[in-house]
């Protein structure tokens, strides 16, 4: 066998390993399974070349090059796909990628069918056993150059609109793709009986040693960190069988009488001890080798339940710092803030760097390329840039040991960024870093934004309190006096309340008992003015009650009598008390429950009922044609009511005062006099009181409207 059959097998052996350790990969982005799609593609091809080369005659030959042919007719189009995923532009151009994987498929047909090769000729200069190209042969290689002109010229296109970092991953690309094509076309002279040797093996392997060079500097894919999970993994698995060997050694010529019950007992050792070795060599190899393997949901998940317990700055910083340290093994961590009116960063945490000041000037072109995007800044990338270099950003980058910025913003706003130092294991930054970097720094910048508005808060609270302890006798005494006539007012509603009660009462009860006939019969009319006084005598007690209850809650007076109900049945129950009402208006009444029985809810019951009622009063009140709507539904841990109507809709200048004592929409009074507007001020103090929220929404007058209440569910 000559030499190109043996670098033929060594690429086939080491694409088909980069394939499977790049597959993994595909569940984060479509351009990692084409990848390694691709490298599958060619290790079969190089196979097949493998293969060719040792035949023994001349149609063994015929089928191994019928074979590696059909492999590569798919390999342009898959990297047409890989260029269309790797710029983010596949579904502007699926149907070209279609007619592509199409044309591929005629082609493997007809080389199964024999028009690709013609023959082969009796020994070569270099080969064993030539091809003779068939009539598909050159319709072949110009789908083949169109598929990789096509990929080539949507890479070149988007370098000059590329991030610096992806505009040095789109030239590792070209410059590899384009070298391995180049000298893999020297892999067809002799289809035309033209004796040059064929050098595209070689060409593998200097385009796989480019690959490996972009994998490990410049984050193409993350397969060193597959690659050394599964090292870790395996080599657990070996010590464990190594350990099972000898146990099984041992328990045979020490105590042999102890049979199955040795074996089982070695079993379940190896089984509670596999996970703990596991973990140490994890730690091992985090300390000592590469990228640690840190579980990136579980760094986040625990950072944020960290962040949120505090509202100190500087707990805040000490979380951030050792969440990084422990998770990448960091040297150093920094946090500096941004101040945009000097183009300043100030440092305001320091763990590991040596610093000789503590403010650092910005630089322009990182702050719109990187920082403003929120995209992380890896050092060693940038100091390639053409000029980067030399700028004076880049050497005190270098100086302070600094290998990674990531920016922390809030919305479009740069609050500043936390910089890390080198790895005690001297490794980069792998993509899952710089993955799981920009959400610890998304999450550092709220939780930061939040500790400084607090601690602003805090201290414009002691100004206050400082402020208020010099003000003079005359502003104190005028604050009591407001709060004593506060409390003469409620003090008033309350007695006014309570006297008119008890006449409203027993008007109430003697115009019934006339409506009764116990005063004799009286005739139509008499009857239509005793109705009239019933009514105004029942909103005069219902408004009477409502400025009570106004009273007690703002007291704290009243009590509320919690227990776990149902809200269908209290639904249920509104639904009997407004049908009436509702079909009287020529209304339609719909309640709608969800298809599953909803969880029970802790609630005081009539109070509830209460709040739900006035919602359902007021939307019928307000709508004079169409219909009312009640919807129950579960969303999260929240039971969700919404009313919503076809009525008279709000006013945007309105909805935010809604809510208030004593507060009506404008226009609204002409239709329903009676309201003082104190029902939805009242339906509020009770659904808060429940833990629960509402709100109001509406498109505007003539729009109708949607009141949302929701309450906390009871967990079983």
């Amino acid at each position: 066998m000559n030499i190109f059959g043996y670098f033929a097998l060594f690429n086939a052996s080491v694409l088909y390993g980069l394939g499977f350790l790049t597959l993994p990969g595909a569940k984060k982005s479509r351009a990692h399974k084409d990848v390694a799609l691709i490298m599958l593609l060619i290790a079969s091809w190089s196979l097949g070349y493998f293969f060719w080369q040792v035949s023994s005659s001349g149609a063994e030959a015929i089928f191994w090059m019928n074979v590696l042919m059909a492999w590569s007719a798919f390999i342009p189009v898959f990297f047409f796909r890989f260029v269309l995923d790797f710029l983010g532009i596949f579904k502007r151009w699926r149907y070209a990628w279609i007619i592509s994987a199409a044309a591929a498929s005629f082609f493997v047909i007809g080389i199964l069918g024999g028009f690709m090769t013609a023959g082969v000729r009796q020994g070569g200069s270099y080969l064993s056993y030539p091809p003779i190209a068939g009539p598909l042969f050159v319709p072949f290689l110009v789908f083949f150059a169109i598929c990789m002109i096509c990929g080539f010229f949507f890479l070149a296109s988007e370098i000059k609109s590329a991030t610096p970092v992806l505009r040095q991953q789109i030239r590792y690309v070209i410059l590899g793709s384009a070298a391995a094509y180049a000298m893999g076309t020297t892999n067809y002279y002799m289809w035309f009986r033209l004796d040059v040797p064929p050098f595209g093996n070689f060409a593998l392997t200097f385009a796989l040693v480019l690959v490996s060079y972009a994998i490990v500097t410049k984050h193409l894919f993350d397969i060193r960190i597959v690659f050394r999970k599964s090292t870790v993994f395996v080599g657990t698995l070996i010590l464990f069988t190594l350990f099972l060997l000898v146990a099984k050694y041992l328990s045979v010529e020490y105590f042999p009488s102890a049979g199955i019950f040795a074996d089982v007992a070695v079993l379940l050792l190896a089984a509670f001890a596999f996970p703990r070795t596991k973990e140490l060599l994890y730690e091992f190899s985090n300390k000592h080798f590469s990228t640690s393997f840190y579980d990136g949901a579980k760094l986040i998940g625990d950072l944020t339940i960290k962040l949120n317990s505090t509202l100190n700055s500087r707990t805040v910083y000490g979380h951030i710092a050792d969440a990084l340290t422990d998770a990448f093994h960091s040297k150093s961590v920094g946090i500096l803030f941004y101040n945009e009116n000097n183009n300043t960063y100030y440092v305001q945490y320091n763990k590991g760097f040596e610093l000789d000041h503590w403010i650092f000037p910005g630089n322009e072109e990182l702050h719109k390329n990187y920082t403003q995007k929120g995209i992380p800044i890896i050092v060693e990338e940038i100091r390639k840039i053409e000029g980067m270099e030399r700028k004076m950003i880049v050497k005190m980058f270098q100086r302070y040991g600094i290998d990674v910025v990531v920016p922390m913003n809030i919305k479009n706003k740069n609050l500043g960024v936390i910089v890390l130092g080198r790895k005690e294991s001297g490794d980069i930054y792998s993509d899952e870093d710089l993955k799981a970097l920009k959400v610890i720094a998304a999450q550092t910048a709220l939780s930061i934004d939040n500790s400084l508005k607090f601690e602003e808060a805090r201290d414009f609270n002691r100004k206050l309190k400082v402020e208020v302890a010099h003000a003079t006798e005359d502003l104190r005494h005028a604050n009591e006096e407001l709060k004593s006539l506060d409390r003469a007012k409620s003090e008033f509603i309350t007695i006014a309340s309570h006297q008119l009660r008890t006449p409203l009462s027993i008007i109430k009860g003697f115009v019934n008992m006339a409506l009764e006939g116990e005063y004799g019969k009286y005739n139509k009319k008499i009857g239509e003015v005793l109705s009239k006084i019933n009514s105004a005598n029942q909103r005069l007690s219902d408004l009477a009650e409502d400025l009570l209850n106004v009273s007690k809650m703002e007291a704290g007076g009243i009590s509320y009598d919690f227990s776990q109900g149902s809200l269908e049945d209290v639904l249920l129950e509104i639904n009997d008390m407004f049908s009436a009402m509702a079909k009287e208006r020529k209304l339609r009444l719909d309640f709608i429950f969800p298809d599953e029985k909803t969880p029970l809810v802790r609630m005081d019951r009539v109070k509830l009922r209460e709040a739900i009622s006035g919602l359902v009063d007021n939307a019928i009140r307000y709508t004079k044609e169409g219909s009312v709507t009640v919807r129950l539904g579960i969303e999260g841990g929240w039971a969700k009511i919404e009313v919503s109507d076809t009525g008279i809709g709000i006013k945007q200048e309105d909805l935010p005062r809604l809510f208030a004592k004593f507060s009506r929409g404008e226009g609204v009074s002409r239709i329903h006099t009676e309201g003082v507007g104190l029902g939805l001020y009242v339906a509020r103090q009770i659904v808060e009181m429940h833990g629960g929220r509402i709100e109001a929404e509406s498109e505007g007058v003539g729009k109708g409207s949607r009141f949302v209440l929701e309450l906390p569910v009871s967990v079983s």
